[in-house]
């Protein structure tokens, strides 16, 4: 059994016990009880896991994040993990947050207390806005690309690694080798290989990283004046880059250039969904998918939603999330196009490639938002734009300017958009008790 249920066991068990010692009071509580006390699995529907209070994050700027975009998140079962962020309207300061309200920090947050933490970690990253985060295993957080301020004027591409049972350095993969061809090749493979030598990707931001077994791959993205949708490849174990797809040498049938899409891989393939560039957003219902071996690109065409037979509208700086348990089902959440800031949520079956929109709405619109999704499959959504009418059909990071009716929220929400094992549900419910305990003893 993993630490998150042994710690959950124990707290539950505390609970039960204060419980007995107290019956009383329990008593008295329980005669005064109603239908809300008792916890429902409530899946399809965006709960608040933690809602910031401004007030306190600007007095106390190391206890809370401040209101964001433009952030990433990872998790494991027990915690989030945040990097970076961008608030050109920031109110108070420490000493992570850089002279462009660019947040050069990392936050922590327990599942089970619900609490953030910000992390002493030296080494940060400084490329804070449209970075990239994946976390292998449980515990090894991985930061790739991202740009500082003047956006665009200089981006990353190096990986910075940080073992998250430890919280003190990240260790910096320059990643300068370019991986070689085997002994023996010749003619035009040993060609294929000598243009793989020096093949680092350039700085950028807004691409899209996903990672399989021993390799990283990095998908796209944009200098803040060219656009690309190369494919570098990165192996994790000798550091050692190649180029897999030169997006200059574009033919009929390959994805034109992109920025602020996801991606997803999937056997043997990356599936790229939305992106797009400063003047347009790219349409959901062509998808496109890379052969990590062949290094050819494919266009699959999708079926609408079986019951309003509707697409999802084209979007970027959306979030994505792949089910855990059930790697060919993908979600997308809210993102912005066509002029429009979008609270949809929709799922993906690759298998099939059937669209299906779910009933649910985000709990505003929302863009540059950070999502992410546990081993359970439970999805985790902080921060971002959010927009009460339509807005800008661009972010701030490409030089628009926004509207009165946007702003940055530091809120983090959770959702389950699958049914988990009963195990989850009774977790879930334990963690309720437990809060709801904790809260009535000293309030």
């Amino acid at each position: 059994m993993s630490n998150p249920y042994k710690r959950l066991k124990l707290l539950y068990s505390s609970w039960r016990m204060n419980n007995d010692s107290n019956s009383s009071e329990q008593n008295d509580i329980k005669s005064n009880s109603t239908s809300e006390d008792v916890y429902k699995f409530q899946p399809f529907k965006l709960c608040l896991e933690y809602k910031t209070d401004i007030k306190k994050a600007v007095k106390y700027p190391n206890n809370f994040p401040m209101p964001r975009s433009g952030h990433r998140i990872v998790c494991n079962s027990r915690y989030i993990i945040s990097y970076g962020g961008y608030n050109p309207r920031s109110v108070g300061s420490n000493n992570r947050v850089q002279s462009n309200e660019l947040y050069k920090e990392i936050w922590k947050f327990d599942c089970v207390h619900k609490k953030w933490r910000l992390l002493d970690v030296a080494n940060t990253p400084p490329y804070a806005a449209s970075n990239c985060c994946t976390l292998i295993g449980n515990n090894i957080l991985t930061i790739f690309g991202g740009t500082s301020f003047p956006f665009g004027e200089e981006s990353g591409n190096d990986l910075y690694v940080l073992d998250m049972t430890e919280e003190e350095k990240f260790t910096i993969v320059t990643g300068d080798q370019a991986e070689r061809g085997a002994e023996g090749e010749a003619g035009e493979e040993e060609a294929a290989a000598q243009e793989e030598r020096g093949s680092k990707p350039p700085g950028r931001y807004g691409q899209a990283v996903v990672v399989n077994e021993n390799y990283l791959y990095s998908i796209g993205g944009t200098t803040g004046f060219v656009y690309s949708m190369d494919v570098h490849r990165l192996c994790l174990t000798t550091h050692r880059w190649s180029t897999l797809y030169n997006s200059d040498l574009f033919g009929p049938g390959d994805p034109e250039p992109r920025y602020r899409h996801e991606a997803v891989y999937f056997q043997g393939h990356i599936y790229v969904l939305g992106g797009g560039t400063e003047a347009r957003v790219f349409s959901l219902e062509d998808i496109h998918s890379f052969d990590t071996s062949s290094r050819v690109w494919a266009t699959s065409h999708t079926s609408p939603d079986p019951l309003s037979l509707s697409y999802p509208a084209p979007r970027k700086c959306h979030g994505l999330v792949q089910a855990a348990s059930t790697p060919s089902t993908l979600f997308i959440l809210g993102g912005v196009g066509g002029g429009d800031v979008l609270d949809d949520v929709w799922r993906l079956d690759l298998l099939r490639l059937q669209w299906t929109r779910l009933p649910l709405r985000l709990p505003n619109k929302v863009y540059f938002h950070a999502t992410t999704v546990s081993p359970q499959d439970k999805v985790y959504m902080f921060g971002g734009i959010t927009c009460t009418t339509s807005g800008p059909d661009d972010d701030s990071s490409s030089g628009s300017n926004e509207t009165s009716a946007t702003e940055r929220t530091a809120d983090l929400y959770s959702t389950y958009l699958t049914i988990p094992r009963l195990r989850e549900i009774c977790l879930e419910a334990v963690k309720y008790y437990y809060k709801k305990h904790t809260f009535d003893q000293t309030g």
